[in-house]
This record gives structure tokens, sequence and C-alpha cells, in this order.
């Protein structure tokens, strides 16, 4: 069995349409705890698991069909206590995929 990674996904835009995006994308993921404070200014904070650690091809499927790239700042920590793993991406304007911050 595989150890789950918690990953903690951090999401600001001023875009309703990536917004809108990126609550239904992980509404499809399934499992997710997503805490929408974008009433309040454009804020997201989405909480869910994957296996062993940063799910490389599903985020980079995700941040591809985002509405509008210019208009969006995110950040993942990733966590899996059983190895003592973590990580840490940024995604925003400019960029194409996400980035590893060492």
């Amino acid at each position: 069995m595989a150890n789950t990674c918690s990953n903690t996904l951090r999401v600001y835009s001023e875009n309703p349409k990536n917004l809108e995006y990126v609550k239904s994308y992980f509404k499809e993921w399934g499992n997710t705890d997503i805490e929408d404070f974008s009433a309040d200014g454009g804020n997201l904070e989405i909480y869910f698991d994957s296996k062993w650690c940063f799910p490389d091809k599903e985020m980079k499927e995700f941040v591809d069909g985002l509405p509008d790239k210019n208009d969006i700042s995110m950040t993942c920590l990733s966590v899996e206590w059983g190895c003592l793993y973590c990580a840490f991406y940024t995604f925003g304007e400019g960029d194409d995929d996400w980035v590893y911050c060492d």
C-alpha cells in the first residue's frame, strides 16, 4: 500500500472563471476539502491526498486547463510523514508549469 501524501493548495485569482475551474477540478478529484474565501478576495484553500508525493502529472493537467494563467497565483505544500518527504511548489504569472522551490 502506498503512503499517503497530504497536499495543501492555496489559490489566489481575481478572475472568477479561474476560481470556478479550480473548485470544479478538485470536486471531480474526489476526497478533497475546499475552503472558499473567494467572496472575501479571491482565495481558495484546497486539501487533498495523493500517493507518495506531489502529483506531478495531475497538477500539470490541472494548470493546462486554467482559463487565465496570467491571473492566478498558487502554492502547494506536499507532506508525506512516513518517509519524511516534503515539497513546496509555486505557480504564478508567466509560469507554464509548477516550479519546485528548494
